[in-house]
């Protein structure tokens, strides 16, 4: 990976400024506050956007980033993995919302949003931003980190990718929890299954699929009876039917003639209506025709109006014809026409008045104009005399505040400037050694206003990261307060446990061994490795054996039972025998004798055999009570086995967990006690520097006051010299203003006399208007008059014409009602013809209806609807026994469902427990795994990281001091990457007795081994990997080992990394770099400019 380019606009102290970054390696050195480390920034916050880490010295958040007084700024990287380039665009708006966009022609398009493109440029890298930082960035201020043993591991750890199989193995403790837990519970759960199964279903699943196979055919024979019921109502409902389109077709009958009697009434109707019509008609053709001997009456009137009118004065004369309604329609048309002339000669007059009105209203608008703007330059000529003599009145004035200012100039020229400085007479051009001296202070005051400036950002950086140190170190006592009581607790929860568990398992095995001795009665033993068999096996075994003696010993008692029955039933016999009766036992007469010999034959068999069924029934009783027994103790085995998985292994995993736990913790307490050293340690040397910081501050701000008091009295001379010229000004100003002001009073008086000439000419111009709207009004008043006349004579021509149409429309009308009447005699004798055939059909209807015995059709409708009723109730009954059996079959078919359910569960859950166990196992030996994998790599990397580290040591170290530095893989104390130093009398010490110089060539030769270890994980694909960024490195070392950090950069180059980027304020290490960037504050624009040189340039050439 490369970075190529970067624009920064309104970021920080750059304005808007763009950088090429060149392959190989490069020094990036400036003056402090020029902007070395806001490149840094541009690079880190391009590539990961607001996740901005410690860069240089100092946290920074998006408001330290845009520059003071801008609301936004802009970072622009391009960066190119594996020669494709990427361009990453990130706006920061304080003000808004921040965006960001990233833009390559390996992308389908361009990428929008801080996250998308943050998380996208994570995988194109390849690592994020904690990983970026820890790896390829060595920051300034880290010299002592790796010496910390507790530090060391974890960043070495870190750096290496080592910490991730902590991790994993943590997930795995976890994982392993998690299982146990799932094998106790599905074990938990097949029990419940097993015990759902015995408790809540009648049969196993061959007695429930026997019973549902007697239920289909309890069924299937009701079923038949139903469709024979069926069959029997179809016939009667046929039957039905019949009787019902009979009735229907007479009450169809019947409808149909009262049909007919209300059709013959409704003509009857139509033909005394069709009369009336007629002489309704005749009555108005009479009163038409005399309305049109009213309206003929009414023409002649008009005419006779007419002929008495005079014609309009503005239009020519027209010839009233009124003899025909054509005629007058056309004399109409005329008048028309006259109205229309007379109406526009109207409109022309009207429009000739309203003008000259108008133009007479403007004529007398101008004249006020003008009046008021000459009365108005009457009072501006006043006030232009007011004005001048206020002008001269400032002019004298001016002049003596110029003599005045001259004499306190010169005073404090001589009292500034010294001897040796001061001229003999002060001139207007002594302000020019004036300023030349306030220069020399104020650059000399900036030079100590930077350098406080300097140490400043030093002690706020110093004090914020001492703040940091303060919050961390009581952060950090809070968590060990909060672990070491959460240590407590989980030990006392441990032992709690341990003794609950120890109790559990000791009741465990003393129940364990009465069972035993309990099961030897039935030569049966247990452990607890076979309890699970004794439960499920060897004691339902032992007990189908009993059963089966049981059910003999049953059928034995049974058999002597219906015998001994039998022989008492003989025994009766014998004993009601007369004597005239046949031997029941061997057919012969009754003989006394023979009875008493039988009798007492039957006795004895009945003595005999009922003692053999006591002593049958006593191992009947026997067995029973064994088998009630043996069932007793499998209850025990039972209850035993759930004692041990639901109390047992619980509170034995229950320990286990805890004391994963407390492993967890106490390593969580350790590392909080490490972190809290290190902070107070760091908290420690920090108050030394903030209080020397101080110190610093103090004197350099004493003198930056002196020198501004200085420079305020040469400012304020400065001031005096601009307050003559200023006064000088004035005077000339004035003089001006006063010679401007008396030419406008000349111009003034000039347009008063031009005014006054206008008005005079504007009264001449109104009279004669006025005489003109006198003229125009007398025409408009016999326009008018001649449109009213023209409008009379066409409403008397428009009368005529209506009267015309009004005949016309009641000749019309009498023809229509002579027409009507026609017409209404020819339907009168259309409707005399049809009430002749509605009285035949009416005539047929009757004789049909004749034809029907309606109640008979009745009385056999009601038999058939009672059979049906009576077939409807049994086929009620056989269908609510149908559904009876129904239900009762998917009761059956509902319990046996359930039944596989519960059989597939116990068999799913059966197979999770042992899943989760294999699981378990399994975590157990990933766990192992992880840690061997682990010490393995560990063993591996550290011999590479001895030989790359010791490969720049010996770059870097020019003393004698030391041979070697070795990193172990734990140190005597256990302590992981334990560091020594090689002596060159053999000895090993540890790198705390060295100097901080020596510390500091320790730290690059180790950080440089790692990231050289990393460019060798990636098994050469170089194309990703970041470039390696020194920040400060020179920190701690004196100039002879400075100069030779050009070897280590040699060496690092031929490691084919892209690029090697440092930063530093020494120039020394320009020769070594094959380029130069350096950042400058611009004099001109006070924005940080960027200049890229080759490299071997010699410090201070162009």
């Amino acid at each position: 990976m490369k970075v190529t380019d970067l624009r920064l606009h309104n970021i920080r102290s750059y304005d808007d400024e763009s950088v090429a970054f060149p392959d190989g390696s490069m020094l990036v050195h400036g003056e402090n506050g020029s902007g070395k480390t806001t490149l840094l920034m541009g690079i880190f916050g391009g590539l990961f956007l607001s996740k901005i880490r410690n860069v240089g010295s100092n946290d920074f958040n998006l408001d330290d980033i845009v520059r003071r007084g801008a609301d936004k700024g802009e970072i622009e990287l391009t960066f190119e993995v594996e020669n494709v380039p990427y361009t990453v665009t990130w706006t920061i708006d304080t003000e808004g919302q921040n965006s960001a966009e990233l833009d390559s022609e390996a992308l389908s398009g361009p990428i929008s949003g801080i996250r998308d493109v943050r998380s996208e440029v994570i995988d194109i890298v390849g690592m994020d931003e904690d990983s970026f930082s820890r790896s390829v960035y060595v920051q300034q201020g880290e010299v002592d980190r790796l010496f910390d043993d507790d530090a060391r591991a974890e960043l070495v750890d870190d750096l290496l990718g080592l910490d991730r199989i902590d991790r994993y193995v943590s997930r795995m403790k976890g994982a392993r929890r998690a299982a146990n837990r799932l094998a106790d519970d599905n074990e938990q759960a097949a029990e419940n299954h097993r015990e759902t199964i015995q408790e809540q279903f009648d049969y196993d699943v061959d007695g429930y699929e026997s019973e549902l196979a007697d239920k289909e055919s309890e069924i299937a024979d009701v079923q038949v009876d139903i469709e024979e019921v069926e069959a029997y109502l179809e016939d009667l409902e046929e039957a039905k039917r019949e009787v019902e389109v009979t009735l229907d077709e007479q009450a169809d009958l019947q409808n149909e003639l009262e049909e007919a009697n209300a059709e013959r009434d409704e003509l009857v109707e139509k033909r005394t209506a069709a009369n009336i019509d007629i002489e309704e008609a005749e009555e108005a053709i009479d009163e038409a025709n005399d309305e049109i001997a009213t309206l003929e009456e009414r023409i002649e009137e008009k005419r006779d109006e007419l002929a008495t009118l005079d014609d309009p004065s503005t239009a020519d004369s027209i010839e009233a014809d009124l003899s025909t309604a054509e005629a007058a329609q056309e004399t109409l048309s005329a008048a028309q026409a006259v109205v229309e002339t007379t109406q526009i000669e109207q409109t022309n007059r009207e429009a000739t008045l309203e003008q000259a009105k108008t133009e007479r209203e403007r004529l007398v608008e101008e004249r006020e104009e003008l009046t008021e703007e000459k009365a108005a330059l009457e009072a501006d000529l006043a006030h232009l005399d007011d004005e001048m003599e206020t002008v001269e009145a400032d002019l004298e004035a001016v002049e003596q505040q110029l003599e005045e200012a001259i004499e306190a100039r010169n005073t404090a020229t001589e009292s500034f400037l010294p001897d040796d400085l001061c001229p003999d007479s002060v001139t207007d051009e002594t302000l020019e050694v004036v300023e030349t001296r306030v220069e020399e202070l104020t650059e000399r005051k900036n030079e100590l206003s930077e350098e406080r400036a300097a140490k400043e950002a030093s002690l706020e950086a110093t004090e914020s990261s001492l703040e940091d140190a303060n919050e961390e170190i009581t952060e950090t006592r809070g968590e060990i307060d909060r672990l070491e009581e959460r240590l407590a607790d989980v030990s006392s929860e441990l032992e709690a446990a341990r003794e609950e568990r120890d109790a559990a398992q000791e009741q465990f095995e003393e129940d364990l061994e009465d069972l035993s001795d309990a099961l030897g009665t039935f030569d049966l033993d247990v452990s607890e490795e076979t309890l699970p068999t004794l439960v499920d096996e060897r004691i339902p075994s032992k007990r189908d054996e009993l059963q089966g003696a049981i059910d003999e010993a049953k059928q034995r008692v049974t058999e002597r039972e219906t015998k001994l029955s039998t022989l008492e039933d003989q025994r009766d016999e014998f004993e009601a025998l007369d004597g005239v009766a046949t031997c029941p036992k061997c057919g012969q007469d009754v003989d006394p004798e023979h009875l008493e010999r039988e009798l007492d034959d039957v006795e004895a068999d009945i003595s005999d055999l009922e003692d053999e069924l006591v002593q049958m029934r006593e191992e009947r009783d026997a067995l029973v009570q064994r088998q009630e027994e043996l069932d007793d103790l499998r209850a025990e085995a039972v209850d035993l086995r759930t004692f041990r998985d639901e109390t047992v292994d619980t509170r034995a995993n229950r320990v286990e967990d805890l004391i994963d736990d407390h492993e967890d913790l106490q390593e969580d307490f350790d590392e909080a006690n490490t972190v809290l050293a290190d902070a107070e340690d760091e908290a420690d040397g920090l108050e030394s520097e903030v209080a020397e910081l101080r110190g610093t501050i103090e004197t350099l701000e004493e003198d930056i006051a002196a020198l501004e008091s200085e420079i305020q009295e040469g400012d304020d001379l400065v001031d005096s010299y601009e307050s003559v010229d200023a006064l000088r000004d004035e005077r000339t100003d004035l003089v001006e203003q006063l010679d401007d002001l008396q030419g406008e009073r000349e111009d003034i008086e000039n347009e008063i006399s031009q005014h006054e000439a206008s008005v005079d000419d504007l009264d001449e111009e109104i009279e004669t208007q006025r005489t003109a709207i006198e003229d125009a009004e007398n025409e408009l008043d016999a326009a008018t008059t001649a449109v009213e006349t023209a409008k009379t004579q066409r409403e008397l021509l428009s009368e005529v014409v209506d009267a015309y149409d009004d005949i016309e429309d009641l000749e019309t009308s009498i023809d229509g009602h002579e027409k009507d009447i026609g017409h209404a005699r020819e339907t009168i004798e259309n409707l005399n013809e049809q009430i002749s055939g509605v009285d035949d059909e009416i005539e047929e209807l009757e004789d049909e209806l004749g034809a029907i015995d309606v109640e008979e059709l009745r009385e056999k409708q009601e038999t058939v609807e009672e059979r049906i009723e009576d077939r409807e109730d049994t086929l009620d009954e056989l269908n609510n026994e149908l559904d009876s059996l129904q239900e009762e079959r998917t009761v059956l078919e509902n319990d046996l469902e359930k039944l596989h359910y519960f059989h597939d569960r116990l068999a799913l859950a059966e197979e999770k427990r042992e899943w989760a166990q294999d699981r378990s196992d399994e975590f157990d030996r990933m766990i192992q795994v992880y840690r061997s994998t682990k010490a393995d790599l560990r063993e591996q990397y550290l011999a590479y990281i001895n030989e790359y580290t010791n490969d720049i040591f010996g770059d870097i170290y020019k003393n004698s001091s030391y041979q070697q530095v070795r990193i172990l893989e734990e140190g005597p104390d256990g302590t992981p990457y334990a560091i020594q130093l090689l002596r060159d009398d053999g000895t090993l010490e540890h790198p705390s007795n060295a100097s901080g110089g020596e510390r500091a060539i320790v730290n690059l030769a180790l950080r440089a081994g790692i990231y050289k270890l990393i460019a060798e994980m990636r098994e050469g694909d170089t194309g990703r990997l970041p470039p390696f960024i020194l920040d400060e490195p020179t920190t701690f070392l004196d100039k002879g080992h400075v100069g030779r950090l050009e070897q280590m950069l040699d060496s690092i180059a031929e490691w084919d990394v892209p690029q090697v980027i440092v930063v530093s304020h020494d120039e020394r290490l320009i020769q070594g770099a094959e380029h130069e960037i350096e950042v400058s504050i611009s004099e001109e624009s006070n924005a940080s400019q960027i200049d890229v040189h080759r490299g071997g340039r010699i410090p201070g050439d162009d």
